[in-house]
């Protein structure tokens, strides 16, 4: 019987954000900022929802086509 892998966070941690985006924790900062993604405070943590890195990566591909 195969093991079910669990279905992936719908949020993540800054540095976990630019892992997945592939850019330096400052970028997100940045992002951040400039209101381009939005934070999720829970308690001292920021989150950043999944599915806004993935609209703004197809954001950022549309504009360099």
């Amino acid at each position: 019987e195969r093991l079910r892998q669990p279905a992936p966070s719908p949020y993540l941690s800054v540095d976990e954000a630019a892992d997945y985006l592939r850019t330096r924790r400052q970028r997100i900062d940045d992002l951040l900022s400039q209101q381009q993604l939005t934070r999720i405070k829970e308690g001292h943590r920021t989150l950043i929802a999944r599915v806004e890195l993935e609209a703004y990566m197809r954001s950022e591909t549309r504009q360099l086509l």
